[in-house]
C-alpha cells in the first residue's frame, strides 16, 4: 500500500541581495524570459509541462513582472526540473529557480548577475508529481516574489524612458 504522504525539503540558499536591488533600481515592472527544462519521469508521474509553466508565469504576473521571449528583456528566468522513479513506490523530485540579469561591469558586458536561486527536492507516490512540483514551484516562487517586492519597495522610483 502506498504511502499518501509526500516529502518537501527547502533548500535555504541565501540570495545575492545586490542583484536584486540593480533590477529594482532599473525597472519597477521587469520584463523576464522564462525557460523550464522538461523533466520525463516527473511526468510519467503526473505533472503536465504546460501546467506548469502556466502556474509559473501567472506566479511571476502577480509579483509584477511580464513574461516574453522576445524585445528588451530585463532578467532571465530558469527553471530546472528533475525526476527520479522509485519504480512502484513513486519518485523523487528537484526544483531549482534562478534568475539573473545581464549587465555591463566596469566595462565589461554582458556579464550575468545572480539575483536569486533556490532550490527543493520533494517526493511522493505514484501519480502526484504534478501537485508535488506546483508546491514547490509555489514554495520557491512565493520566496523570489517576496524578495522582489521588498527590494522593489525600497528602491528608489525609477524616471521613466522618453
Amino acid at each position: 500500500m502506498h504511502s499518501a504522504i509526500a516529502t518537501l525539503l527547502m533548500l535555504s540558499l541565501p540570495p545575492p541581495n545586490g542583484a536584486m536591488q540593480v533590477l529594482a533600481k532599473s525597472t519597477s515592472h521587469p520584463v523576464v524570459a522564462l525557460q523550464i527544462t522538461d523533466a520525463p519521469v516527473l511526468s510519467k508521474h503526473g505533472m503536465s509541462n504546460e501546467t506548469i509553466r502556466t502556474h509559473v508565469e501567472a506566479s511571476l504576473r502577480r509579483c509584477g513582472f511580464s513574461v516574453s521571449d522576445s524585445g528588451p528583456l530585463e532578467a532571465a528566468a530558469l527553471i530546472v526540473l528533475a525526476g527520479l522513479d522509485e519504480e512502484s513506490r513513486g519518485y523523487s523530485g528537484s526544483a531549482i529557480l534562478g534568475v539573473q540579469i545581464i549587465r555591463t561591469v566596469e566595462g565589461v558586458p554582458y556579464v550575468p548577475l545572480a539575483v536569486f536561486t533556490d532550490g527543493v527536492i520533494f517526493s511522493g507516490p505514484p501519480g502526484t508529481a504534478g501537485i508535488q512540483t506546483r508546491e514547490a514551484l509555489s514554495s520557491l516562487l512565493d520566496s523570489f516574489c517576496n524578495l522582489w517586492l521588498q527590494a522593489r519597495d525600497s528602491a528608489p522610483v525609477p524616471k521613466r524612458r522618453r
